[in-house]
């Protein structure tokens, strides 16, 4: 028994039986098709494989073999298994993109709120009962603000590599490379965090020297800071094995995971830690650090139950691609600076706010407890809109991965969904403020100057949302400059000298709840401007140019391999010639391809 890949190709000097082949000009080369025979006394059944297509002007330069040599060649299981498939990525429809966002986006949503938003918002509210919850929910906010600066941003940075790359790979139809990049984006981003891990360790001397918090605030904010970085650590795997799970379709795990660990693990603890034991910041970085592992063993349960630790653990790649090559690391660097960047353009402003209340001339305690409560607040809101952000980025990537002439289409559906949701899940700040400002905290005083900044919260929210569906697609697209330059021009041109002037003098008011609001207001107006640039920007977009990109870079192990494939075959009239095991294996490429059945003497005598 044998087998042959036989196609008859019109692009050669020669036929096949001159066992000499020589490419024509890439011009004269039309897009192949494969065809694999299994050859033997009998005739069995023939499969037909079209190779991917690609656009753009990757591979412009490349002549008949080498496109050729940039099909993969892989057994017709893995051909044909459902993680191998373009079929596993729907094109665009309505009624598709509709069932996507509430079918995906709910549990996604729902995943979102149990674990950035109902835990938060109970650890804040034990935090606020407990005696002296006036310093304690201050220095939660310093410590939040220091540890989200020094660690979270710069991770999240990192980590965009790995989010950018797996819905690419899922839509253009290449799972097979997860776990080489699980692998690559792990030891990268661990590497790059090293200094920053550190620096969390000298947290008292930059919230006292830089944040100006006074010293016992200070050691409460150090002791929050060295315990999270163990937590940060954990984060960094926990967050790669959601990404795998989410682009994989089982977002509801996702739900469950953060019912499991938020809503029962997080709570449970924060009330044990917080405001039973009255363990002050510690115990919310406890709390933090046991919700990680948490979810990290619901991770591996879920990984062995859909038996999927191959598809994610896998040591042996078979793209035989190596975990760190420079084309790669470039990549990284490329996806990761440019986020990092943007987090400390509209973020780094938003925490500097607390810098700023801090600030103000005739500031109270109290007045500070109520901005931190705010800016807990707020971060709850944030964390609930990640799952709809979520969507849109992963269906968008997968489209554009897949090259479907829609994606411009579900992009602007799908982001006007997550707006409408983001509406409704604002109507409780405006029907309930009183309710919710005595639910945070028992401290009458601070209730009075929190009240009046929660509609502030409706509009900052609602404009938080059009800016990042608008701006959720530059980096990947590779404008991360333009991305840059526009949110600098928004946040620290525009909405930062502006805040800044009202809140620090006098000239416009001098009404401490005045300044406290526009405090808390400016980044709403960077964001409310910096979404409306970039959603015209995508209007005007040429998308089929977008998704060339994005499918390009799924397809980079194709290009190597190509290319490392060029550079070995000195002779041209073997390319074509290989053994398996004693096979004889025949390949030729074509754009009219017959099908033959032929026995092995027949292929002797090719």
């Amino acid at each position: 028994m044998a087998t042959i890949d036989y196609v008859h190709n019109k692009a050669t000097s020669k036929t096949a039986g001159s066992g000499s082949y020589e490419p024509l000009d890439d011009a004269c080369v039309d897009t192949p098709v494969m065809m694999t025979l299994t050859i033997g006394r009998n005739i069995h059944d023939v499969e037909s494989h079209t190779p991917p297509t690609h656009m753009g002007d990757a591979q412009g330069s490349e002549d008949g073999y080498a496109r050729v040599r940039g099909t993969s060649t892989v057994s017709l299981e893995e051909e044909d298994a459902p993680g191998n498939s373009k079929k596993d990525a729907p094109p665009y429809s309505f009624e598709h993109e509709v069932k996507y966002f509430f079918g995906k986006g709910i549990p996604l949503g729902l995943s979102a709120i149990l674990k950035w938003g109902v835990p938060p918002l109970a650890n804040m509210a034990f935090a606020g009962h407990t005696e002296g919850s006036a310093d304690l929910q201050t220095a939660l906010g310093y410590a939040r603000v220091t540890y989200n600066i020094g660690c979270i941003m710069i991770l999240l940075g990192f980590v965009s590599y790995f989010n950018n790359v797996i819905p690419g790979c899922i839509g253009a139809g290449r799972k097979d490379r997860i776990p080489t990049y699980l692998r690559r984006s792990l030891l990268l981003c661990a590497l790059c965090m090293l200094p920053f891990w550190t620096m969390q360790l000298f947290a008292p001397y930059i919230v006292e020297g830089l944040l100006g918090a006074s010293p016992h605030i200070a050691v409460m904010v150090g002791t929050y800071c060295r315990i999270m970085i163990f937590c940060n650590m954990l984060g960094l795997l926990e967050m790669h094995l959601e990404c795998i799970f989410v682009n994989l379709g089982y977002a509801r795990c996702a739900t469950f995971n953060s019912f499991c660990s938020g809503l029962g693990v997080d709570v449970l603890c924060s009330y044990t830690l917080v405001y039973y034991l009255d363990l002050g910041t510690a115990g919310a970085a406890l709390t933090q650090l046991v919700v990680r592992l948490t979810r990290l063993l619901v991770w591996l349960a879920f990984a062995t139950y859909y038996d999927l630790s191959a598809a994610i653990w896998r040591t042996e790649s078979i793209t035989n691609e190596p975990i760190l090559s420079w084309p790669e690391i470039r990549m990284f660097f490329s996806l990761g600076l440019p986020q990092i960047a943007s987090n400390f353009s509209g973020w780094f402003v938003f925490e500097l706010q607390l810098m700023l209340l801090a600030r103000v001339s005739g500031i109270t305690d109290a007045a500070i407890a109520a901005g931190a409560v705010w800016v807990m607040l707020e971060q709850c809101y944030a964390a609930v809109q990640t799952g709809w952000i979520q969507i849109v980025s992963m269906r968008s990537l997968v489209l554009l991965g897949k090259q479907d002439p829609h994606a411009q289409r579900a992009h602007q559906l799908i982001a006007s969904l997550s707006i409408l949701v983001v509406f409704f899940t604002n109507l409780p700040l405006l029907l309930y403020p009183d309710q919710i400002a005595m639910l945070l905290t028992n401290d009458p005083v601070v209730q009075q100057w929190f009240q009046p900044m929660i509609w502030v919260l409706v509009v900052h929210s609602q404009a938080r949302i059009v800016a990042a569906t608008g701006g959720v697609l530059f980096i990947p697209l590779g404008k991360a400059c333009m991305k840059l330059c526009m949110e600098y021009f928004c946040y620290y041109v525009v909405a930062m000298p502006i805040a800044a002037f009202i809140a620090l003098s006098d000239e416009v008011t001098d009404d401490v709840s005045a300044k406290m609001l526009v405090c808390v207001g400016c980044t709403t107006v960077g964001m409310g401007l910096s979404g409306t640039i970039s959603h015209i920007y995508l209007c005007c977009m040429d998308w089929h140019t977008a998704g060339a990109v994005i499918n390009a870079r799924a397809n980079t192990d194709k290009k190597a391999k190509t290319e490392t494939k060029r550079a070995s075959d000195g002779d041209a009239g073997d390319r074509n010639h290989c053994h398996r095991g004693g096979m004889r294996v025949f390949q030729c490429w074509s754009s009219n391809t017959e099908m033959l059945a032929l026995d092995e003497e027949q292929v002797d005598d090719l």
